[in-house]
């Protein structure tokens, strides 16, 4: 309906059959998009919102109507 909030990010990360995450709800981690899973031990699925790096995981991001959610491929630095 209209003026519904959109439903947290996490829930719909599950619906998306192009996202593999593990754990679920607020715990929920994004490893894989299109089949390209982040190597666990130099790289992290990075998750923007409008052109700024989100400063919550995607379990417990809110996103407001218009929102632009963009996933990057990062490496971690030392």
């Amino acid at each position: 309906p209209e003026g519904t909030p959109p439903p947290p990010l996490a829930l719909r990360l599950a619906a998306d059959p192009s996202a593999q995450v593990t754990a679920e709800g607020e715990n929920a981690c994004v490893t894989a998009i299109d089949g390209v899973a982040a190597d666990p031990d130099s790289e992290f699925w990075a998750l923007y919102v409008n052109d700024e790096m989100a400063t919550v995981g995607a379990g417990s991001l809110e996103t407001k109507d218009g929102d632009e959610i963009t996933w990057k491929l990062e490496t971690f630095t030392s």
